[in-house]
């Protein structure tokens, strides 16, 4: 398969205008309040243009209109949290050790890059860029090769929201030619990345070696445990959704099911019989449970 997208030296001219998009004080100067208000006209742009965004996430990912519509309000949901945030955010007055007064203030990194799946994609860029476009730096976001479109429409809404130009980016592309580059620049100062375990390993050990702060957020065998005390109903509505939202393709799916022997032969056929009846068809179709990949 060959994607089209953004080139090696694409990245590098989003990154030379990062850097001097965080270095102007038009962002990084603004006291957090005034920050704050950018935030809330980017969610208030989500929520205006939820229903495009559910459904190009839709087309993107094949997840269900009503998961994608959800994911659209909380992405939206994010932004304002940190603007909430920034209204309410204090520096420190720290012990004193003498006849002086020292304060510890808080400032941005600078470039930040955020490296994201396909499975939620509006929801798991807004958890990395509104922190870091709050905290005043720039972000540069490479979304999955596989669903780019919401990381694009995204970058619309925030570009009209006055964001100055250069502090967020959206570089779709393939990750040995992006996703390297946004690791291993002189100039990324933090990387948050959601994916894959063996990438996660790689990209530690390349953040490692510039002494570089990462955030990872890996893939997991995430288990349900029942309990033979436990409201079976409600047991079985809770592991169809965390198994079969998203089509299963989510890193906190409830992938393994423990079931304690004194209900097993009776509580694994009732699963069985829920998991048979769900409605498999159309994301489009409100009446869809589990959507195709």
């Amino acid at each position: 398969v060959t994607f089209n997208g953004a080139s090696r030296a694409d990245g590098e001219r989003a990154l030379d205008r990062a850097v001097a998009a965080q270095a102007d004080p038009a962002w990084r100067g603004l006291k957090p309040h005034e920050r704050a208000r950018t935030l809330t006209r980017i969610a208030e742009g989500i929520e205006a243009n939820a229903p495009r965004i559910a459904r190009l996430q839709t087309l993107d990912t094949g997840k269900t209109l009503r998961e994608t519509s959800a994911l659209a309000a909380s992405a939206a949901g994010t932004f304002r949290y940190m603007a909430a945030a920034l209204e309410t955010m204090d520096d420190a007055l720290t012990t004193q050790r003498g006849d002086y007064l020292t304060l510890s203030v808080h400032e941005p990194l600078g470039v930040v890059s955020a490296i994201t799946p396909w499975n939620s994609p509006i929801a798991s860029d807004a958890q990395k860029v509104a922190p870091a476009l709050a905290a005043g730096n720039a972000v540069l976001l490479k979304p999955a090769s596989w669903a780019p479109l919401v990381a694009l429409e995204r970058a619309r809404i925030v570009e009209a929201s006055g964001l100055p130009k250069g502090l967020f980016s959206v570089l779709p592309g393939a990750g040995r030619e992006i996703g390297n580059l946004l690791v291993e620049h002189p100039a990324i100062k933090r990387v948050s990345f959601t994916g894959g375990t063996s990438t996660g390993r790689t990209l530690a050990k390349q953040a490692a070696e510039k002494l570089m702060p990462v955030s990872l957020e890996l893939g997991g065998k995430s288990p349900t445990i029942v309990f033979k005390d436990t409201d079976q109903d409600l047991a079985i509505a809770g592991i169809l959704f965390g198994m079969f939202s998203s089509s299963g393709q989510s890193c906190i799916a409830g992938s393994r099911l423990f079931v304690e022997r004194a209900i097993y032969d009776q509580f694994v056929p009732r699963l069985v019989a829920a998991t048979k009846a769900l409605v498999v068809g159309d994301p489009m179709d409100p009446d869809t449970q589990v959507a195709p990949l």
